[in-house]
C-alpha cells in the first residue's frame, strides 16, 4: 500500500520577469541606439582596461613593481595612457582590478569624452557590472574544468540588443513608462507590466522592435501537494512530449514552416550584396562596404521571420509547461545532452542534417529549463534522470532491454514478454516508474537550485536521477532498498 501524503506550501517570495513591446517616438528610438552604443563602449572600455591591465601587471612583477614606458616609470596605483594600435586607451593600473575601481576611474574618462555625458549615468555603470559578473562566470568555469572556458569577448554592434536603465528612477504611469533621461515611453502591450517596485529594468530590441523587461519580487501561494499526481514525459521528434498517461503534445515546428521563406530572402540578400559591390567575384565580404536600401529591407525581414518562429516556440513551450505544472506534482523526464545529439559527424549526408534541424527546432533544452523554475514557484518536483538511462531500449512491463532499437520503430515489441506498445508512451512510462519509486522517498519541500543526486533501483538497473522541486531545504527520507543519497 502505498503513502499518500499532503502538503500545503506556505506563502513564500519569488523573483519573476516581465517584458512588455514598447511603441517609442523615432526621437526616443535615437535615444535607444545612443544609450545602447555608449554602453557597448564603455563595456568595451572596461574590457580593454583589465586586458592591459593584468599584462602591465604581469610585467611589473618581474621590475621590483615598476615599469618603464615612454620614459616613464609606472608604479602601481598610477594612471596612465598607452597607444594599442590605432586606439589610445586611459587606465589606471591596481593589484587587482574590481568594478568598484573601473566605476571611479568612469568618472574620469567622462570628462574627456563629451557625449558619455548624454546617456543615464547608471547605465554606463551597469556595463561595467555585466563585465564583472561574465569575468566571475569566466572564473567559475575554470573551477569547474570546463573545457570551453569562454573569457569575456568584446562586444560588436550586430550583437550587442541591450542596455540597463536605473530600477529606481522608472514609473509605470497607466499606458506609459518613465525611463529616466529618456521620459514617457508608450507601452504596447498595456496593463502587462505590474506596478511595483522594480529591482532591475532592461531595455532590449530585436529587429525594429523594443521591449522592456522588469524583474520585480512576488508572493505566491503555492497549492497542495499530492504524491500520487506523477507523471513521466518522453521528449521526441515525431511528437513533442509524450506523457505516461497518453497525452501527447505536437510541436509546431515553427523553424520547419518558415525555412522556405527565410531561405528566399537570404538568397535575395545575397544576390544585392553581389550586385552591389558588398562581395567580390570570390564571393568574399567587403568590409567597407555600405549596405543599400533593399539589402537593409531583406535584413529587417528576415530578423522579422526569425523573432516570429522564437515566440511561437516560446508561447507553445510556456503553454505546455504551465499546464503540466498545474496537472502533475511529481514530474520526471530524461537529461538529454542535445549538444552531443545534434554534433555534426563525417559523411552524415543531407538526411542527418534534417534530423539535427528538427531536434534544434523542438526547443528541448529550454522545456526542462521551463519546467524547473515553475516546480520552484509552484511547490512541485522535477527528476531529470540520468542520460545514460535507457528509457526507450527498456520494456517498461517486464524490465528487458533491448540491445538496439531503430529509429524507424515506432513500436516497442519485446521478445521477453510479447508486450507491444508506442516507444515514446513505453519510454515515458518508465520514467514514470521511476518517479514512482522515489514518491516516498522525497519530502514535498525540495530544494531548486542544485538538488540533490539520488540513486534508485527499477528493474534490477541502476538509475542516477537529480531533483529540482519547491522552495525549502530538501530532505531524503531514507528508505532501504529504494533509494539513497550521492553525495
Amino acid at each position: 500500500m502505498s503513502v499518500v501524503w499532503v502538503v500545503g506550501i506556505d506563502m513564500g517570495m519569488i523573483s519573476k520577469a516581465y517584458k512588455a513591446e514598447l511603441n517609442p517616438t523615432n526621437s526616443q528610438i535615437t535615444l535607444f541606439r545612443r544609450h545602447l552604443g555608449s554602453s557597448r563602449f564603455i563595456y568595451n572600455w572596461a574590457l580593454d582596461n583589465r586586458i592591459c591591465n593584468n599584462l602591465v601587471r604581469k610585467s611589473m612583477n618581474y621590475l621590483d613593481d615598476e615599469i618603464e614606458i615612454d620614459g616613464h616609470v609606472i608604479k602601481t596605483y598610477e594612471y596612465i595612457t598607452l597607444k594599442i594600435g590605432k586606439k589610445k586607451i586611459s587606465f589606471a593600473i591596481y593589484e587587482n582590478l574590481t568594478k568598484f575601481d573601473q566605476s571611479a576611474e568612469l568618472t574620469q574618462y567622462k570628462k574627456e569624452i563629451d557625449w558619455l555625458k548624454e546617456p543615464d549615468a547608471m547605465t554606463l555603470v551597469a556595463s561595467i557590472g555585466d563585465l564583472d559578473k561574465a569575468y566571475q562566470n569566466f572564473f567559475k568555469r575554470i573551477e569547474k574544468g570546463d573545457n570551453k572556458l569562454g573569457y569575456p569577448k568584446f562586444k560588436s554592434r550586430r550583437n550587442d540588443k541591450s542596455f540597463h536603465v536605473h530600477y529606481q528612477s522608472t514609473e509605470l504611469h497607466g499606458r506609459y513608462l518613465k525611463l529616466g533621461k529618456i521620459g514617457r515611453v508608450k507601452i504596447k502591450d498595456h496593463g502587462y507590466l505590474p506596478d511595483t517596485k522594480y529591482n532591475s529594468v532592461t531595455i532590449s530590441t530585436t529587429g525594429n522592435k523594443w521591449f522592456v523587461s522588469v524583474q520585480v519580487d512576488e508572493e505566491i501561494n503555492n497549492p497542495e501537494f499530492n504524491n500520487e499526481r506523477i507523471i513521466g514525459i518522453d521528449v521526441g521528434v515525431k511528437s513533442f512530449a509524450t506523457l505516461s498517461d497518453g497525452t501527447i503534445y505536437d510541436h509546431p515546428m515553427p523553424y520547419k514552416r518558415n525555412l522556405r521563406k527565410m531561405r528566399r530572402v537570404q538568397k535575395s540578400m545575397s544576390r544585392s550584396m553581389l550586385k552591389n559591390g558588398g562581395r567580390d567575384e570570390k564571393n568574399i565580404f567587403i568590409k567597407n562596404w555600405t549596405p543599400t536600401k533593399n539589402f537593409l529591407k531583406e535584413k529587417n525581414e528576415i530578423s522579422r521571420i526569425q523573432y516570429k518562429i522564437k515566440k511561437i516556440r516560446e508561447d507553445f513551450i510556456h503553454k505546455t509547461t504551465t499546464e503540466i505544472i498545474n496537472n502533475y506534482d511529481i514530474i520526471c523526464v530524461e537529461g538529454l545532452k542535445i549538444k552531443n545529439m545534434t554534433k555534426k559527424k563525417k559523411g552524415i549526408g543531407k538526411r542527418g542534417r534534417g534530423a539535427n534541424r528538427a531536434m534544434l527546432d523542438q526547443g528541448w533544452g529550454e522545456f526542462v529549463r521551463q519546467l524547473k523554475y515553475k516546480a520552484e514557484w509552484y511547490g512541485k518536483i522535477v527528476l531529470v534522470v540520468d542520460t545514460f538511462f535507457p528509457s526507450t531500449k527498456m520494456c517498461s512491463r517486464c524490465g528487458n532491454i533491448k540491445d538496439s532499437i531503430k529509429l524507424t520503430e515506432r513500436t516497442y515489441r519485446c521478445e521477453k514478454c510479447g508486450a507491444e506498445i508506442n516507444r515514446d508512451l513505453n519510454a515515458s512510462h518508465n520514467l514514470m516508474i521511476v518517479a514512482a519509486g522515489l514518491s516516498e522517498t522525497l519530502n514535498a519541500c525540495g530544494d531548486g537550485s542544485a538538488g540533490p543526486m539520488l540513486k534508485t533501483t527499477i528493474h534490477g538497473h541502476d538509475v542516477i536521477v537529480e531533483v529540482f522541486g519547491s522552495s525549502g531545504t530538501t530532505t531524503v527520507k531514507q528508505e532501504p532498498g529504494i533509494s539513497e543519497v550521492i553525495t
